[in-house]
């Protein structure tokens, strides 16, 4: 089971939203900052290239994933989630 950190989460956000010098917390509210609906699609892409993994589309809300703190337990949730698929099959 892959481990979800924070930084690289925070180094793609920050590579999209094309930010330098801002402090992002993992409780930080990523729209307050810029993203909108084309970034937020543009993150999850990379993730799940990154990640090697597919995020559910009821998961596919700004809302649900609008801090690093939240994006790291939606991704986590999916690994933990195909995990368990591979292990049944």
């Amino acid at each position: 089971m892959k481990k979800i950190v924070i930084d690289d989460i925070k180094k793609i956000v920050f590579s999209i939203l094309e930010v330098e010098n801002i402090t992002i917390e993992a409780e930080t509210d990523l729209t307050a900052i810029g993203m909108d609906s084309l970034e937020f699609i543009r993150i999850v892409e990379l993730l799940e290239n990154k990640y090697k993994c597919e995020i559910a589309d009821e998961k596919l809300f700004i809302p649900q994933m609008n801090t690093l703190k939240k994006i790291s337990e939606v991704l986590q949730e999916t690994l933990d989630n195909n995990s368990n698929e591979m292990i049944k099959n």
